[in-house]
């Protein structure tokens, strides 16, 4: 994806409002000159800086000056007083486009804007806040116009934007409320925001105008396949020890002004004191080596979260709002955070897309070692009895997921094969 689209900009054979060329790797102070411009770009989208293309489009290819990894600019940046501490989040990606060397400076879109500092770095000043304007950064010595600035600070402040972008501050916020709606489910609410509301999708008089056995097993997910929720396994409290349980499924809503935005399922296990709200799926590579069980040429099975998406923020937001202390009095037993988190062992939580899709790419060109990883991998610690005990693949998608988060944490520290 991220290929295809640097490639259509380089085909432009121009700069624009949130990309940029480089024939080479800027040195340090024209770098983060560069990056703050991007991070406040006003295209209100991620940002990239290409390195190896010429002005005019050529591709050139990279040499090793001032040449710096992912890991060496997250280190640069965070040496640098940024206000409020906080820094723009970047990625680099190297692609190989007309059989050259492309290093891709992939700054993601925040609500954090503007970026500035706080004290000057070699001729970027303290205080001044820069811009890109169609394909024109902010000089150093000069300060965005005052309309510009305005228009960062609104964005910092959820006044502009899509719906979207609006509602995923928004859960991000605190002042979310969990407010019992009977039996049925709850409902949610931010007592800062009222514009936004998460509701159940069946209220309660509709479900007792359609209690039957065919209605629980439509709505409320009785007969799901527990091998599909193999994360909630890795949590022992979820589950009483006879085993063969149900899952029960439900549905919420969001609302933005009573107007439906977007509808999203949880899970939830016998014991378990908050509805785990599901995460994205896929299939492993089946060329790992790493076989679905009993599924002729399929990947093994896996799940994960994507930072800022729907679905990590709302898991989030209502696991600490239903599992709290009190849980220790209703139900005998405490929910901890620890006990929360856990699931998170197994369900790998990705910055972004992009950082998720270059991962898989990892592990792809690193298949035989994590391959021999996945073969001894241990998750003796996680429940091994009831439906487990019947499902090989519910223990091959916990090893599976439990070996991701453990790559996915050390190839973040220096980009090696464990």
């Amino acid at each position: 994806m991220l290929d295809k689209e640097i490639k259509s900009l380089i085909s432009l054979k121009t700069e624009g409002g949130y990309w940029d060329f480089k024939q080479e790797w800027p040195v340090n102070h024209d770098l983060l000159h560069d990056i703050i411009c991007m991070a406040n770009n006003l295209e209100d989208r991620d940002a990239y800086i290409i390195i190896g293309i010429a002005d005019d489009g050529e591709v050139c290819g990279i040499s090793d000056r001032n040449r710096k990894n992912q890991e060496n600019l997250i280190t640069f940046l965070r040496d640098k007083k940024f206000a409020g501490g906080v820094r723009p989040t970047v990625y680099v990606q190297t692609l190989e486009i007309c059989d050259k060397v492309v290093d891709v400076i992939i700054i993601k879109n925040t609500m954090n804007t503007p970026y500035y500092l706080v004290e000057d770095y070699k001729g970027v000043f303290k205080g001044s806040i820069y811009t890109r304007v169609i394909d024109t950064n902010t000089p150093k010595t000069g300060n965005a116009d005052i309309d510009k600035v305005e228009w960062l600070w609104k964005k910092r402040f959820g006044l502009i934007g899509s719906i979207q972008s609006k509602i995923e501050r928004i859960l991000s916020s605190d002042g979310w409320i969990c407010e019992d709606a009977g039996e049925w489910n709850e409902r949610f609410f931010n007592e800062h925001y009222p514009e936004v509301r998460i509701d159940p999708v069946i209220s309660d008089k509709e479900r007792l105008a359609n209690d039957s056995e065919e209605y629980d097993d439509a709505y409320l997910g009785h007969n799901l396949a527990h091998d599909s929720f193999y994360w909630l396994y890795a949590n022992r409290g979820f589950w009483n020890l006879t085993g063969n349980e149900k899952l029960t499924r439900k549905w919420y809503t969001i609302k933005w002004y009573g107007n439906k935005v977007y509808e999203f399922p949880t899970v939830k296990a016998t014991r378990q004191p908050f509805d785990f709200v599901e995460p994205k799926s896929a299939f492993l590579n089946s060329e790992i080596g790493i076989m679905l069980d009993n599924v002729l040429g399929l990947g093994a099975y896996y799940s994960y979260f994507i930072k800022g998406n729907y679905e990590y923020l709302l898991f989030k937001m209502i696991r600490p709002l239903q599992a709290d202390d009190n849980y220790m009095e209703k139900y005998g037993y405490y929910p901890g955070n620890r006990q929360k988190a856990l699931c998170l062992n197994v369900v790998p939580v990705f910055e972004s897309e992009v950082e998720y899709e270059t991962f898989i790419k990892y592990i792809f060109e690193n298949n035989t070692c994590f391959k021999s990883k996945f073969d001894d991998i241990d998750i003796d610690d996680m429940f091994s009895g009831g439906e487990m005990r019947n499902d090989p693949r519910i223990g091959q998608s916990l090893k599976l997921g439990k070996l991701m988060v453990i790559w996915l944490e050390r190839w973040r520290m220096c980009e090696m094969v464990p």
